[in-house]
């Protein structure tokens, strides 16, 4: 049986964001962006599946990234959004990188099986979702519902 390699990149996209969206029946808009152009590509939150067709595009020729935390405005052209633009939290995460690769830093994990076992040796919480990013590892630990911010007193409490 063929599979699409296309098609199954984009469920899988579009799960992952389907999954950290975490049900948030909120007016919120997710930034990607690109290195080394340092483009920003702004979507709200019910235009999962433009970003998704947008990230597929993008990943052939760039490096692509995504804000976790869903922001109240999209920002100026150039720039990602800012803490102080957050009005919705998923969960907490962890970016893991592993030596190696595009990471040139040499305190890194030397391969992905050590930072599973850090891991699982340092943090008594079982993680919700853990990602293979290529050169390491995102560890989310989503909450039932995104913690939305509507005050600075919600933002201090989250941070």
């Amino acid at each position: 049986m063929q599979h699409n390699n296309n098609i199954d990149q984009k469920k899988l996209i579009s799960n992952y964001f389907t999954i950290i969206n975490n049900n948030a029946h909120i007016d919120g808009f997710r930034n990607i962006f690109i290195k080394p152009d340092n483009r920003t590509f702004t979507f709200h939150i019910n235009e999962l599946n433009k970003m998704v067709d947008k990230i597929c595009e993008l990943t052939n020729q760039h490096d692509v990234y995504y804000e976790v935390c869903l922001q109240k405005e999209s920002p100026l052209p150039g720039r990602r959004g800012s803490e102080k633009g957050v009005i919705a939290v998923p969960g907490f995460w962890l970016d893991i990188d592993i030596k190696g690769g595009h990471h040139i830093e040499d305190n890194l994990f030397p391969d992905l099986k050590t930072s599973l076992s850090f891991l699982k040796e340092s943090i008594a919480l079982t993680p919700t979702l853990i990602i293979f990013t290529g050169g390491g590892i995102h560890v989310y630990w989503l909450f039932k519902e995104p913690y939305l911010i509507s005050k600075e007193h919600d933002r201090h409490l989250i941070s």
